[in-house]
Parts: C-alpha cells; sequence; structure tokens
C-alpha cells in the first residue's frame, strides 16, 4: 500500500482510532505546530461514516491509520440524527400538504441578553411552542439533547433539538432564530446564534441542510450574528 504524506496544522486535528469517539475535551488549546507524519489511510471527517471506515480499515489489517476532524468534538451531524430517513419532494408529501412557514418573522429574536445555555435553550423551546410548532414536551427533550451531546457546531452557533420527533410532540416542522451578540457559554465556546428546530415525521435532517447550506458562507454567518434585519434573516432561512 502507498504511503500517503500529510501535513498535520495542529496536533488538535489529529485523533487516533482509540480517541475518536470521545467528548471534546476541556484543555486549553495547544500550540499550532507544522508536523510530517506518514500513515497508510488518512479519513477526513469524524463523522459517523468518517469512524466507520477507521474501523473497516483497521478489521481489514491496516495499523497505520489518522482521522482528522477540524471539529473540537467527533460525530458530526450523526450526533444530531434521530434515525430517520430524509425522503423530501415526494408525492407523499404532496399529497399529505406541507407547511410553508417553517421560519417566520415571529421567530425571529434579536440582539437578546447573554443568558445560560439552558435557558437559551428553553427560550428557543417556548419560541416553538408559542408559534405553534411543538408542545410544550418538547423542551425538555432539547435539554435532554444538550446533556447527552453539545448542540454546538462551531463558528458561533449552535442548533438546540430535541430527542423526540413524535407526531404527538411535533406539530408541525420549524425553525426559530435567536440572536445573542455578546454570546451564550457552551462549554469553552460562544454561540452567537441559537437555532432552535423541530422536524416533524423526520424532517430535522432537510432542516439541518438547510441551515447549513444558508450559513455556508462565513461572511452571512457573520452578519447574521449582529445583524437587526429580521427580514435579511428571513430571506437566508427561507
Amino acid at each position: 500500500m502507498k504511503k500517503l504524506l500529510a501535513t498535520m496544522l495542529s496536533a488538535g486535528m489529529v485523533m487516533g482510532l482509540a480517541g475518536c469517539a470521545g467528548q471534546p475535551s476541556n484543555t486549553e488549546a495547544t500550540t499550532q505546530t507544522a508536523n510530517n507524519e506518514q500513515f497508510d489511510i488518512v479519513i477526513v471527517g469524524a463523522g459517523g461514516a468518517g469512524l466507520s471506515a477507521a474501523v473497516e480499515a483497521k478489521e481489514q489489517g491496516a495499523d497505520n491509520i489518522v482521522v482528522l476532524e477540524k471539529m473540537s468534538f467527533a460525530g458530526g451531524s450523526t450526533t444530531m440524527a434521530f434515525g430517520g430517513f430524509n425522503c423530501t419532494d415526494s408525492r407523499f408529501m404532496d399529497e399529505q400538504g406541507r407547511e410553508e412557514d417553517v421560519i417566520q418573522l415571529d421567530g425571529i429574536k434579536l440582539n437578546l441578553p447573554s443568558v445560560s445555555k439552558e435557558e437559551a435553550i428553553t427560550e428557543a423551546g417556548e419560541l416553538l411552542r408559542e408559534l405553534g410548532y411543538v408542545d410544550g414536551a418538547y423542551i425538555p427533550a432539547m435539554l435532554e439533547r444538550e446533556e447527552l451531546v453539545t448542540t454546538y457546531i462551531g463558528m458561533g452557533l449552535a442548533i438546540p433539538h430535541g430527542t423526540t420527533h413524535g407526531d404527538d410532540v411535533i406539530h408541525k416542522t420549524g425553525i426559530v432564530l435567536l440572536q445573542y451578540t455578546d454570546g451564550i457559554q457552551f462549554g469553552d465556546e460562544k454561540a452567537q446564534l441559537v437555532i432552535g428546530i423541530a422536524g416533524k415525521g423526520g424532517e430535522h435532517m432537510e432542516v439541518l441542510s438547510k441551515i447549513c447550506l444558508a450559513l455556508e458562507d462565513e461572511t452571512v454567518l457573520n452578519k447574521m450574528k449582529t445583524t437587526n434585519d429580521k427580514e435579511w434573516i428571513l430571506k437566508q432561512l427561507s
């Protein structure tokens, strides 16, 4: 097998198999240094697919494997999966009718004072409830999800959501956005944007994809953290 040369820009990006499924550490960031290392297999991304590939490679006899992950924790979007299948734009959705108001102006709150992450998640849940997206039981499910694994995904953005997507709790798919210009503490990180989501019938993956696509432009993401223009935010997330 040919050796692949990988240049490691930061020791914090290199995750061995033994530790690639662990939770983020609370240790301070290490000084970035450039190191040259050789590996048989280099896997980019410590999500479900990347970690599965690493395990399979190990079981097939590979010894020198490295998994690279830009975030401070492993799992990727898999940590937010409920096990549903993402089947969008099907005839069944058309037959049953689709709610178009996934996000609305009343679901956007700007320039909020900083609170604890639990209070911010609760505020997002209450807003989802007030707008008719969910039942009140969804709020403790959002807090439970945060206890299981952080919903902070980096770049000043957290996307809290519940551990359940039953029709008795989620009435329709919806998004709310809370802007905290001074930030909300999520462990060692701060989130200026807390986007609460509820996906009916497993539509949470479609919602997550829409948010990620809308915010993949760092300029858009940074503006959303400070803007006072609700109409602009609505346009970006619609």
